[in-house]
């Protein structure tokens, strides 16, 4: 009996032992559970513990817990005492009259009163509409005077101030040619008709002014022995046409002034030709051009200018077209007549351009009766097949100008 009784208890001495070295081998092996009993971090508190610093031992009467609880509190007061001085600095560098207003300014008191009936066709208010908080715009209107006042209705082509001179400019000029019965003139002409530039060439004007008569010479170049007649006192929708000598002579012919084969060679017709017309245009411009939306466009005087081929400086008057052609009319200040007109397109492409010489101012050769006459210059024409063939194409060129 006593030796079984001792053999149970050295079997269960036996188990005890085993499970106690059991439970050790356990905890130092690293179990996550049981290590907490024999390491001396509690787990909460492990993550947040500071790295890399050499804990002291703990004793054994120590609390562990309370230890960490308090590094944790302290660490956890120092950072907020930083903080604080951060702020402070902060606030005490942004600190400005504006803060110290806003932070005195007591506190806005409301008072709320029980909502008005309103009744139809009452205004609800009879004040101006106060700004948008936080709008920077200036609560009171600028003064007038600052503003420039933008006026927006069209004003006319040309000054006063220039209407006054171009027109005594144009006046003398009309008065100086009023004085005159007839001159004559050497000018140097080009003109573009249609696409095509013409070349230069050199054509004398002879210009009787009362009844009005015209006549055209080509003293040389290609067209050297060409001659124009016109005279409105024998027939002011005809002229006459003696072309330059060749081989096979052609006899002087009548064409009408608007004749298609005359405006192929000339942007102008023979009417047109002389001091009278540049002034009459001249002067229907300038009264134009002092009114709203002028047609003619825009007309100024330019002063006394030399664009190198006249003898000197002279009146430059310039018109802009609206559809941007430039026209320039040089008047001489000492003869007061006309001594160059030039036409530009848009595009810069020259439209025309006439030079005037010096001017001959009532030459006796203009004051016989045949200056203007062709069969007192020409002779009789030829008979035969090209005369007859001419006297049918000018009479032909007559009936459809009479007609129309």
């Amino acid at each position: 009996m006593d030796r079984a009784t001792d053999s149970a208890l050295k079997l269960f001495a036996r188990r005890v032992c085993v499970v106690i070295g059991l439970v050790a081998c356990v905890t130092n092996v690293g179990c996550a559970r049981m290590r907490s009993f024999n390491s001396g971090t509690p787990l909460m508190l492990g993550a947040a513990a500071p790295f890399g610093r050499t804990r002291p031992p703990v004793s054994p009467g120590n609390d562990l817990y309370a230890q960490e609880v308090g590094r944790g509190v302290a660490h956890s007061r120092t950072l907020l005492a930083q903080d604080r001085a951060q702020t402070k600095a902060r606030n005490r560098l942004n600190s400005g009259p504006a803060g110290s207003e806003l932070a005195e300014t007591p506190p806005l008191q409301v008072a709320l009163h029980p909502p008005e009936p309103i009744k139809p066709g009452v205004k609800r208010s009879q004040s101006e509409p106060l700004p948008l908080l936080g709008s920077t715009e200036a609560t009171t209107p600028p003064a007038e005077a600052a503003t420039p006042s933008l006026s927006l209705e069209p004003k006319p082509a040309l000054d006063s101030a220039d209407s006054t001179e171009l027109s005594t400019i144009v006046s003398a000029s009309q008065a100086r040619l009023e004085s005159i019965a007839s001159y004559q003139v050497l000018m140097k002409r080009r003109e573009r008709v249609g696409e095509t530039l013409g070349p230069a060439e050199e054509v004398l004007l002879s210009v009787r002014r009362n009844p009005r008569a015209i006549r055209l010479e080509w003293p040389d170049g290609p067209s050297k022995g060409r001659e124009v007649l016109y005279s409105a006192s024998d027939d002011d929708k005809l002229m006459h046409v003696k072309m330059p000598d060749s081989i096979v002579p052609v006899p002087p012919m009548s064409l009408a002034v608007d004749n298609p084969m005359v405006l192929r060679n000339s942007r102008h017709p023979i009417t047109e030709a002389g001091f009278e017309t540049i002034l009459a245009d001249l002067q229907k411009q300038i009264a134009q051009a002092g009114t709203i939306d002028s047609p003619t466009g825009q007309l100024t005087y330019a002063g006394l200018e030399n664009p190198g081929q006249l003898d000197q400086p002279s009146h430059k008057i310039v018109r802009v077209t609206p559809t941007g052609e430039h026209w320039v009319v040089y008047i001489d200040p000492t003869s007061k007549l006309p001594v160059m007109v030039e036409g530009v397109a848009a595009n810069g492409n020259l439209l025309e351009r006439y030079l005037f010489g010096t001017v001959t101012i009532d030459p006796e050769a203009l004051a016989v009766a045949d200056a203007f006459d062709p069969s007192q210059r020409w002779g009789q024409s030829p008979s035969g097949l090209l005369s007859r063939l001419a006297r049918v194409g000018g009479g032909k060129a007559s009936t459809e100008a009479q007609a129309h």
